[in-house]
């Protein structure tokens, strides 16, 4: 497994144990499923960026292609969900991935869906994450990559130099 999802796995599992996300009392299981599904999608924020960073890296510290992003981004997604069902009994799918890449921006949206359910109550809910990540990658010595969100005031989410 890869430094970067290793990270997002971490980010998620914390936030997993500041806010109870599990409950199976039928008042709570709407509210429980949205917090869940917003904290989801600030890991899924972070595992975009890792994916971004650790596929440049890959290709010898240079811009990749789309196709080649999105497959990075498919596996790490895929490989959190199965850690993440580990933890709680709320369902998520990530589906609808729409890139574009262009001159280093990665930019588009992923819809996230999420269910969870009790003897009296069943609840889904869909939320759409955007995102704009610029991707510069420099190689002297050191591959140095950086993934800046466009979104976050241009928050160098990753900055690595490996």
């Amino acid at each position: 497994m890869e430094k970067g999802l290793f990270d997002s796995l971490f980010v998620f599992i914390m936030l997993v144990l500041l806010a109870p996300v599990a409950s199976y009392q039928d008042s709570h299981v709407i509210n429980e499923v949205s917090i869940h599904l917003n904290e989801l999608s600030l890991t899924v924020d972070a595992i975009i960026a890792d994916a971004l960073s650790d596929q440049t890296k890959s290709n010898g510290c240079s811009l990749d292609s789309k196709v080649d992003y999105d497959s990075k981004l498919q596996m790490y997604l895929d490989n959190f969900e199965v850690e993440r069902a580990k933890y709680t009994s709320i369902t998520c799918l990530y589906l609808n991935l729409s890139s574009t890449l262009a001159s280093g921006v990665y930019q588009g949206y992923i819809d996230i869906n999420c269910s969870g359910e009790t003897q009296a109550t069943s609840v889904n809910i869909t939320k759409r994450l955007y995102f704009k990540k610029t991707i510069t990658a420099n190689l002297s010595g050191l591959c140095d990559v950086n993934v800046m969100d466009n979104y976050s005031t241009e928050y160098y989410q990753v900055s690595r130099q490996q």
